[in-house]
């Protein structure tokens, strides 16, 4: 038993080792996409040497496995998945799997990336308490930052969401205890702390992020919450009726009288309500619609009429809608019929797809194509941007898909 334990202990510490001779060594490749120089080459000599003494240190029982993985990010060989419509497959492809040990008991609590793909990165956060960074480069994609952050001690639950930028990151943690809001500073695969805000003792329901300085939290209240520069603050608080999501609208200004949210409340019947408020919690319009599953996808403000927004309603159907205030009114004018949906709850959100679940299987709607795809069975959709979908399996393994 001690011996079955000894060896456990170095298969783990060679199989870290390993992982951090592998990030930096794609840091060392990605690096050289830019102008060389003959200190560049060096150090990727030194790396390579380095790399190769690590694996010729990994035991025999890594060495004859190379293809499963030993807790560590690995690159999937290239497998298409299913469509829908067999004539126009999805053309996403499996690049990078990220797998916790099996030896620990963490799990992954939320995924995040950044919604424009400016940084190339995507946010990890783990029950052990580690805030990972990844990020892509022209190869693959390799941990660029770890940081640790206190977590509650019983039923640990966080979300993660960036700015449109990708130079902030958001990290909201809950569990027993008071709520938590940590704001960072993400620049060049590195991130730092800037402002930590605690309470309420609230279970989170839903966050929206109203500007790159502001953000609404859902709960049995809302709340939304503004970095001034120096600290986070609560701007204001305000009632919220139960069985509700937010979503961000595109704000028409800097300060929070400016900032607008949406919220949509279900109903007990088939109607449910539409709320549009800004940033002091103050009610602009409402409306009530047929709809089970709202979703706004992240916008631009539109210039030629700034009061309008862009929308997607579930009920029978994926519908296409455009919403404008008008003299405390919400007009919503139905554009197109994109899909079937029934029984939806939304999963991720980009700019031109939505992944939900319905009757216990998962899909990707591309609404401007007007395209359904299945997606794998299984895997969750936990994140995603143009361009990258994150999909999640058993709380302990993510699978990177990117366009081939």
């Amino acid at each position: 038993h001690h011996s079955a334990t000894g060896m456990g202990s170095r298969l783990r510490r060679a199989a870290l080792d390993a992982r951090q001779h592998r990030s930096a060594l794609r840091r060392l490749l990605a690096s050289l996409a830019e102008p060389t120089s003959e200190q560049r080459l060096d150090q990727l000599r030194a790396a390579l040497r380095d790399e190769t003494q690590a694996v010729s240190s990994l035991p025999l029982t890594l060495q004859a496995h190379p293809s499963e993985p030993s807790g560590s990010g690995t690159a999937a060989r290239k497998r298409p998945f299913d469509a829908v419509d067999a004539e126009d497959p999805v053309t996403l492809m499996p690049r990078f799997r990220l797998l916790m040990p099996e030896e620990e008991s963490f799990t992954i609590l939320a995924v995040a990336a950044d919604p424009q793909g400016a940084q190339g990165v995507v946010a990890v956060l783990l029950s052990s308490g580690a805030l990972e960074l990844w990020k892509a480069d022209p190869f693959c994609w390799h941990l660029a930052c770890s940081i640790k952050v206190p977590l509650p001690h019983s039923r640990p639950q966080g979300t993660l969401t960036f700015s449109r930028s990708g130079n902030h990151l958001w990290l909201v943690t809950f569990g027993e205890g008071p709520l938590h809001t940590r704001l960072f500073e993400c620049m060049g695969g590195v991130l730092r702390l800037l402002g930590v805000l605690q309470g309420p003792s609230q279970a989170l329901c839903s966050l929206a992020l109203l500007s790159p300085n502001g953000l609404a939290l859902g709960m049995n209240e809302l709340h939304v919450l503004r970095w001034t520069g120096e600290a986070l603050e609560i701007v204001s608080s305000s009632p919220a009726a139960p069985r509700f999501r937010i979503w961000p609208l595109p704000p028409v200004g800097e300060e929070p009288s400016q900032w607008r949210l949406l919220m949509h409340h279900e109903g007990q019947g088939p109607l449910s309500t539409l709320r549009v408020s800004n940033g002091l919690g103050e009610t602009l319009a409402s409306v009530q619609v047929a709809a089970s599953s709202v979703v706004v996808p992240p916008q631009d403000l539109n210039p030629q009429c700034p009061s309008s927004f862009l929308l997607l309603i579930a009920s029978t159907d994926w519908t296409l809608h455009s919403a404008t205030l008008l003299d405390g009114h919400l007009e919503v004018k139905r554009l197109a019929m994109l899909s079937p949906a029934e029984e939806v709850e939304v999963w991720a959100v980009s700019e031109g797809s939505v992944a939900f679940e319905s009757h216990g299987s998962f899909w990707l709607l591309d609404w401007q194509p007007r395209q359904l795809h299945a997606l794998p069975p299984e895997w969750r959709p936990v994140a995603m941007r143009n361009g990258l979908l994150i999909l999640e399996r058993g709380s302990c393994e993510l699978l990177f898909l990117e366009p081939d």
